[in-house]
């Protein structure tokens, strides 16, 4: 059945052929042929003998006529055909070739445009042109970006639901492939390639590239690739780059030509240098400094040390922080994130884009299903168990405390197991309290288990008070530092022992007893102290005031956390925390406007007004 269907199909694609040829012959009706061949493009556009008809016939016609004889369809699908060739084919054609074709189907969409400016496929097809030039960026002088997104707006406008389904790709790919925000580095990736860049003509690089599979590794690499080449593009040159694997390094390796322009060296899964002659080999090449190396590796521990030193640039990639995950979860599902995903850790940006599509074919939109799959992914990942956060980085410089929590945190290190202790942090919200307790708990080798005051609470009678002593016990069980955020939700001032506040008195009464008799590290965060019985805020050993930033913090909050030069502006601001920093970076991550110090400021404010609000 299959093999019969195939030769009806060439039949009649020939017999298509064919009739297109006749009426071109005929030297009449350019409208039909002109119809008759978009029609056949539209049915067989999938080899590259149909696209070679197709071409040679969208010309001729082009050619033979006039203008103003052929209809506005023929105009939009040749410059399709001119648009596919390009996204399929960009790649290998020189720079000239790619800024010919350009040129062509962008004249052709323009003659389709004063023909008949409303039509909706007509603005489709220019936001598919301006979003492939975001690649290509061989318009420079033209902002594609917003190119893209004005003709897919238009066209969504006029009624194209096939616009609607690719803006929306474009949205949350386009941000995500266009920038490094979603790459977990512990270098300025920025500074790094435009250094680079800049350089490429007087001095070589090397890198070593590490970390796990699939945390932008390669995406980087693409960038860097990508600028290299359009580099000597520009000075009408084809770039000589040349990328090793375990499997070709005998046969290429040695014959990369001295003029080569990058030499990529692929070794993700350590099989090229467990060879310790290749490694010599590779070192010598990267310390010869005559020509630019990337050495991508997923783990360097079996490294010599001596053969990691030989790089200039040595680049750790990890998973995406807190931040990263919250804003990738927003972009790519449309939804808040969920609480729950602040407990898992080890996803890449890739795993998103994979879980969208997952989503998306089991018409998911759920938080509580896309966290399951989320889980899934993960689980697979890590050989069947749910991956452990890695160790929280925490700078105190971004703290404003009392009490030298550096010191404090060196000796807890090593404190007495028998005699463990208890800590209150209070001050203003996003001062940094939990974040600062996660990490003390991870630097002293100790699990957490963490409860809010609305976990506890039930509506039967002497229960919150078992879910108190509870709490302590599970804390206990699992030898875990039981951290309670908003602790004055439990422990708040007893008053008049009646019927109305009774259950929040034997919450109290039953805290203070659990906390005189508890076997692991507990410690509380309050954002008002003064709610706090005065009895049990004794018994805490240590009570540390978390404060908001002072300007020189702030100052330091902004270069750090965005990488950028802290602006004048920032020191008429009053009151702001690390949490402030945190959440308008979630949203420059999501809205692609991390690199704008102006929009950064005006967020900033704006979470300062919603405080005093």
């Amino acid at each position: 059945m299959g093999a019969g269907f195939e030769i009806s199909n060439n039949v009649e694609k020939t017999l298509f052929q064919r009739e297109i040829e006749v009426l071109y012959g005929k030297k009449e009706n350019p409208a039909k042929v002109a119809e008759l061949l978009c029609d056949y493009f539209l049915k067989y556009y999938k080899e590259d003998e149909d696209v070679e008809f197709a071409v040679k016939y969208f010309k001729k016609i082009y050619k033979k006529y006039d203008e103003d004889e052929l209809p506005v369809r023929f105009f939009l699908e040749f410059a399709r055909l001119y648009i596919n060739t390009l996204r399929h084919h960009a790649s290998v054609m020189t720079g000239a070739e790619v800024a010919d074709l350009c040129q062509n189907a962008l004249s052709l969409l323009e003659y389709a445009k004063s023909r008949d400016p409303k039509s909706r496929t007509l603005f489709l097809y220019l936001a598919r042109f301006y979003r492939l030039n975001l690649d290509t960026e061989i318009f420079r002088k033209v902002d594609a970006q917003k190119m893209a997104e004005q003709y897919f707006n238009l066209a969504i406008s006029y009624g194209s639901e096939k616009a609607a389904e690719e803006y929306k790709t474009f949205v949350s790919t386009n941000k995500v492939s266009t920038s490094f925000d979603f790459l977990n580095a512990n270098k300025n990736l920025v500074k790094i390639s435009d250094a680079v860049l800049n350089n490429i003509e007087t001095n070589n690089f090397s890198m070593l590239l590490y970390g796990p599979e699939g945390s932008g590794k390669d995406s980087f690499v693409q960038y860097l690739r990508q600028k290299i080449s359009e580099h000597y593009q520009e000075k009408n040159k084809t770039a000589d780059i040349c990328t090793i694997t375990p499997l070709n390094f005998e046969d290429s390796f040695f014959k990369i030509k001295p003029t080569a322009h990058l030499i990529i060296i692929r070794d993700e899964f350590g099989v090229l240098l467990k060879d310790m002659k290749r490694c010599y080999t590779i070192a010598e090449k990267v310390k010869a400094q005559i020509q630019n190396v990337v050495l991508i590796v997923n783990d360097i521990d079996t490294l010599p040390k001596d053969f990691i030193t030989n790089f200039l640039f040595k680049i750790k990639f990890g998973y995406m922080n807190e931040e990263q995950e919250e804003a990738a979860y927003e972009l790519f599902f449309d939804n808040p994130p969920p609480q729950e995903l602040n407990t898992i850790s080890g996803l890449v940006i890739d795993d998103f884009s994979r879980i969208k599509k997952q989503a998306h074919y089991l018409h998911i939109n759920d938080n509580t299903e896309i966290m399951r799959l989320i889980k899934d992914e993960l689980k697979l990942k890590f050989g069947g168990h749910e991956y452990q956060k890695p160790l929280t980085t925490f700078d105190s410089k971004l703290v404003n405390c009392d009490t030298d929590i550096d010191a404090l945190v060196e000796r807890l290190r090593y404190y007495d197991k028998e005699n463990p202790f208890s800590m209150l942090i209070y001050g203003p919200p996003g001062t940094g309290k939990s974040y600062f307790l996660r990490y003390l708990a991870q630097t002293i080798g100790i699990n957490t288990v963490e409860k809010k005051p609305a976990e506890l609470f039930s509506k039967y009678q002497g229960q919150p008070a078992k879910n108190v002593l509870t709490m302590f016990e599970e804390a206990e069980e699992k030898d875990a530092m039981l951290i309670i955020d908003e602790v004055e939700g439990i422990i708040s001032e007893r008053g008049k022992d009646n019927n109305e506040n009774k259950w929040k008195s034997d919450m109290t009464n039953t805290f203070l007893s659990s906390m005189e008799s508890c076997r692991v590290p507990f410690a509380g965060t309050s954002n008002h102290l003064k709610r706090i019985d005065k009895a049990i805020l004794r018994r805490f050993v240590f009570k540390l005031h978390f404060d908001y930033l002072t300007p020189s913090q702030a100052r330091y909050a902004f270069e750090k956390i965005f990488g950028l030069m802290a602006p004048w502006e920032l020191s008429e601001m009053q009151h702001l925390t690390s949490g402030d920093f945190s959440v308008v970076k979630k949203k420059a991550l999501i809205l692609g406007c991390l690199n704008d110090v102006t929009q950064l400021c005006r967020m900033l404010k704006e979470e300062l007004e919603n405080k005093e609000a």
